[in-house]
């Protein structure tokens, strides 16, 4: 479920592409273009990365969008946000229940297109870009997978298809419906994937990871992206869809929706690979490129905790008397956290050297019957052991997480630390998305659920950031606040008629025609005479049915 939260308005101001960001930092917007930005995006990739040590993976799960979506143009592009009703996104680790227990977990929220591409590999710009806004599961934190599409005369692109349905939304804040002939799921698991996003994530290629920033004001930090090296092969059709309507919104000596790529600076990026998450038994070699069968049968040693860690644990598991109850509760976990891993790794060690061991007699053996048995043992003590490294990666993950907690609560904070950076304020459009267990791409995880509190209004559509709502001026307040201060009209005199026409229509879909009239005609009437119309009266006005304008001061 989204969710509105109603406070103080963060105006993003009024900013276009018109020269593709480089205008950005005279209107201070956010931190686009400042001193302060360190890590902007989008970058221009060189042809080849190190791969990530240790070699994590992305598991992916997507399942079947099993309902329409609305498709929204935003007067600066194409996007839809995902229903509220519908999980999926990845979560990054050494192995799938490192991955699903883990720390990186990433609900999909928000699709954004851009024409021509935002990102580049060695200068080269891509007809179209699509990115895929997650969200963290315990965090404001965001991680967007992008991916590159190209022309191909014999292909035909089904997540673009997707969006496009029957015609993609030509004028600002039109809106289309998308997806109107969802998948229907499948019984099969390992077919349980959405095809459309399958397309983006599967087949044989890496994922560029970096730390950037949004492209869009205000440019916040801290963004992770997974950057599809290969591309997506659509029909010229398709692209030729999404290029006139970003190119019509802007008109540009340079059209297209993109920023001007940002120095990497000293910047590392790495590559990592994809993993489907529904089919368990998919390997290296359908993700990442050929593996060797003996390397693939081979059983992977579960992550170490070392010595050290274990010492440390120990070092603090004795409860003393003047203990606190928060103290003596965490030496008690990090007792029992240390012994569950312990005993965890020293089963993988076993099952492995009895997996060798079966293997090396399986080889030797001379008789044919003797081959059929230790082949079943074989294939017995394998899954044992893929079993045993599994949970020992649960377990391991879960003590190191421990100890992670434990090094907070007995290290006595540095009081000449610098501040952590303070997040932008975005004020009044905050939204608030869930967290914990329903903020999680994966069911039945360990995370907790996170409860949520203050006013909650729910929203169509989202911006880039995830905490602002998309909609027309007045609706999404990037002149709101100012109007609401009497530092300038919330639109001019003669855009009046037209804005409130625009208005009236995206909140009165559900009136008569008549009241539809009269709504505009009151809009008209108030942005005319410089008023406000405030957040609070265009929602209580699309639920009610009625008038959409009360009148407030200057």
């Amino acid at each position: 479920m989204v969710w509105l939260v109603l406070g103080l308005l963060y105006s993003e101001g009024d900013w276009s592409y018109s020269e593709h960001g480089n205008d950005w930092p005279r209107q201070k917007l956010g931190l686009c273009g400042t001193k302060e930005a360190k890590e902007q995006s989008p970058v221009n990739f060189g042809a080849e990365y190190p791969p990530v040590d240790p070699p994590l993976f992305m598991y992916y799960r997507y399942p079947p969008l099993g309902e329409p979506v609305p498709i929204l143009n935003n007067g600066k592009g194409i996007t839809f946000t995902i229903p509220g009703t519908w999980t999926g996104g990845f979560g990054t680790g050494l192995g799938l229940g490192h991955a699903i227990t883990g720390d990186s977990l990433y609900r999909l929220w928000q699709v954004s297109f851009h024409s021509p591409s935002e990102h580049m590999i060695e200068g080269i710009r891509f007809p179209l870009e699509a990115q895929l806004v997650h969200k963290h599961s315990e965090s404001e934190h965001l991680a967007i997978i992008s991916t590159f599409f190209e022309a191909n005369s014999d292909s035909l692109s089904t997540f673009l298809e997707m969006a496009i349905g029957s015609g993609l939304p030509q004028q600002a804040w039109d809106e289309t419906m998308g997806n109107s002939h969802p998948p229907v799921a499948s019984r099969t698991i390992a077919e349980e994937q959405d095809p459309r996003f399958m397309e983006l994530l599967g087949g044989a290629t890496n994922f560029i990871r970096y730390d950037g920033s949004l492209t869009v004001p205000p440019c916040e930090e801290g963004v992770t992206y997974y950057v599809r090296q290969s591309t997506v092969k659509a029909s010229a059709d398709q692209l030729e869809a999404f290029r006139n309507v970003i190119f019509r919104l802007t008109p540009f000596r340079e059209p297209g929706n993109y920023r001007y790529a940002s120095p990497m600076g000293s910047r590392e990026p790495v590559t990592m690979c994809a993993k489907n998450y529904f089919n368990r038994s998919e390997t290296a070699a359908l993700s990442c490129g050929e593996v060797e069968a003996e390397e693939r049968d081979a059983v992977t040693p579960a992550p170490a905790v070392s010595p050290d860690e274990l010492a440390t644990g120990e070092k603090y598991s004795t409860v003393l008397a003047n203990d606190t109850a928060a103290t003596a509760k965490m030496k008690v976990n990090l007792k029992m956290g240390a012994q569950d891993c312990q005993a965890a790794q020293a089963a993988v060690r076993e099952l492995k050297k009895r997996y060798d061991e079966v293997k090396v007699a399986y080889k030797s053996s001379p008789g044919v019957l003797e081959k059929i048995d230790l082949l079943w043992e074989k294939v017995a003590t394998k899954n044992a052991a893929t079993s045993a490294e599994a949970q020992a990666t649960s377990s391991c993950g879960i003590y190191k997480k421990i100890l992670a907690k434990a090094a907070k609560l007995f290290t006595t904070p540095d009081p000449n630390a610098p501040p952590p950076p303070t997040p932008l304020d975005y004020g009044i459009k905050e939204v608030t998305l869930p967290s914990g267990r329903d903020g999680s791409p994966f069911p039945a995880t360990t995370v907790e659920t996170v409860a949520e509190s203050g006013t909650r209004t729910e929203v169509r559509f989202l911006k880039p950031t995830l905490k602002q709502a998309d909609g027309p001026a007045g609706v999404t307040g990037d002149a709101t606040l100012a109007a609401a201060r009497g530092e300038k009209p919330l639109v001019s005199a003669s855009d009046a008629s037209s804005t409130a026409a625009r208005l009236s229509f995206w909140l009165t879909k559900d009136m008569t025609p008549e009241e539809q009239q009269a709504a505009s005609s009151s809009m008209t009437r108030q942005l005319e005479a410089n008023t406000t119309i405030t957040v609070q009266d265009l929602l209580q006005t699309r639920r009610a049915k009625k008038r959409v304008v009360r009148k407030h001061g200057r």
